[in-house]
């Protein structure tokens, strides 16, 4: 489902759809967060390139956020306090800093300590590393993204690193990649369609195919379809 909610309507309506998606417990305190920072809030389908992005007030009269509706609550908790910091950020040095600099990670740990008590213990942990050394994103975050993928409903997919090596795999918008050599935190990854080579996160969330890599291209037919994935630095993309 696709939401539009507002600072404009009761709390009542506000509950009766963000209960759907974050702990239960952290719903009012977000809700006073909206009216507090008078924010617009747009949960949309789940997009390939991000998790959610902060638009500040600029041609618009209102703060937006978006967030894509497939988290599992505490992964759209931890995301939405990440863009909520995006927010507060601009309120006070407007585009004076840097997106991810240090003001931005000091609104961060300070917006994410509030809301620690409403995540499971076996989180807290990895929540504390997380905000002394935030990174730009969630997915930047291994050893976070392992954890919060504990929470996720079950689904049948995997970890990258959890494959074999030149197994075939999908993604989230069913491209097909072959898993190759792990250089540092990534693995070199093939598009089956393109032949094009592109890094890929090891804790990127993944569906393995079970075809051989020859069967698989026998079936089918390529094409020059580029990808821009959240776990993909297609900018680094590697020459076959």
């Amino acid at each position: 489902m696709i939401y539009n909610l507002s600072y404009r309507q009761p709390h009542e309506e506000l509950h009766q759809v963000l209960i759907n998606y974050m702990p239960e417990a952290s719903v009012a305190p977000v809700i006073a967060r909206i009216y507090e920072y008078r924010f617009l809030l747009k949960i949309t389908r789940p997009r390939s390139t991000k998790f959610a992005d902060y638009r500040p007030p600029v041609r618009r009269t209102d703060h937006l956020i978006t967030i894509n509706n497939d988290l599992n609550p505490y992964a759209f908790l931890i995301t939405l306090l990440h863009e909520m910091a995006h927010l507060v950020t601009w309120e006070k040095y407007g585009n004076r800093v840097k997106s991810h600099g240090k003001e931005w990670k000091a609104e961060y740990t300070t917006i994410i300590t509030a809301y620690l008590e409403f995540f499971p213990d076996g989180l807290k942990a990895g929540l504390v590393k997380h905000f002394n050394r935030p990174k730009a994103s969630s997915c930047s975050d291994p050893g976070l993204m392992r954890l919060l993928r504990t929470f996720d409903r079950e689904d049948g997919s995997f970890y990258l690193e959890e494959l074999e090596k030149d197994a075939l795999f999908r993604l989230s918008n069913q491209k097909v990649f072959r898993k190759g050599d792990k250089l540092r935190k990534r693995y070199a990854c093939q598009d089956m369609a393109t032949g094009r080579k592109y890094l890929v996160s090891g804790v990127a969330k993944v569906w393995a195919v079970e075809e051989s890599a020859e069967d698989y291209l026998k079936s089918k037919v390529s094409t020059n379809a580029v990808l821009k994935l959240p776990f993909i630095k297609s900018s680094l993309r590697i020459k076959a």
